[in-house]
């Protein structure tokens, strides 16, 4: 119908090529116009439809969604969340005892330990927005060598949190180390980080990640290494 419609349109151009010429291309744009209108029409009931979809499912299902890797773009997330997580964490109130700049230079430090756990070991978040977070890796990851330091960009991001940082961190890393190697003196897989944002904690974000990684580590037969600065958390 079209064809004939556009063929009829062009047979008048052709009888009167000035004043039918014009008429050809505006009936040319209404086509157009016409098409893009029912292109986002179809488009939006599309959306529409997912989205009540996802609404339905969110109304009638408790279950978190499945866990996904995490890629170089949720780095960025990943690391805003972490900061905001571990905030007055012991640990990271030593390494940056400003509260102030705390936050910035948190987002710094998780951002290079992110990559690295993403590059050496298994990295995991609830969803694109990383609500929740968990890293681990196989003990012979969890020293950190030159290659693998540069590789994942730990130094640039290190001087980013700044060189006070630096000095703490070179005091407690070789104790937290010897600590390391005392309690798991045999492989293993170690969680290097496991946090969730504040704004979901107790929804139930932790205790997924958490049997995630301890069923992929008893199918690898390995014992599961976690430390903590809390005393809350020695049950775990």
């Amino acid at each position: 119908m079209e064809k004939a419609y556009l063929r009829s349109i062009w047979q008048k151009v052709r009888n009167d090529p000035f004043h039918s010429r014009i008429d050809f291309y505006r009936n040319i744009c209404y086509i157009e116009l016409t098409i893009c209108w029912i292109y986002i029409l179809k488009v939006g009931t599309i959306i529409q439809t997912e989205s009540r979809q996802k609404t339905e499912i969110s109304a009638f299902s408790n279950e978190k969604p499945e866990l996904i890797p995490i890629s170089k773009e949720m780095i960025h997330n990943g690391a805003k969340m972490m900061a905001k997580a571990f905030f007055n964490y012991p640990l990271y109130q030593y390494f940056f005892p400003n509260e102030k700049s705390r936050l910035r230079r948190c987002y710094h430090y998780f951002f290079a330990l992110i990559n690295y756990g993403r590059l050496f070991g298994h990295a995991v978040a609830t969803s694109y927005d990383c609500e929740g977070l968990g890293i681990w890796m196989p003990s012979e990851s969890a020293r950190f060598t030159t290659w693998n330091v540069i590789k994942s960009g730990i130094p640039l991001r290190f001087a980013l949190a700044g060189f006070r940082f630096l000095f703490r961190l070179n005091k407690s890393e070789p104790y937290q180390y010897r600590i390391y190697k005392k309690n798991a003196p045999i492989p293993n897989n170690y969680l290097m980080l496991l946090a969730v944002h504040p704004d979901h904690q107790g929804q139930g974000y932790a205790g997924k990640i958490l049997s995630h990684i301890i069923k992929a580590t008893e199918e690898e037969q390995k014992p599961l290494y976690l430390e903590t600065y809390l005393p809350r958390n020695v049950h775990i």
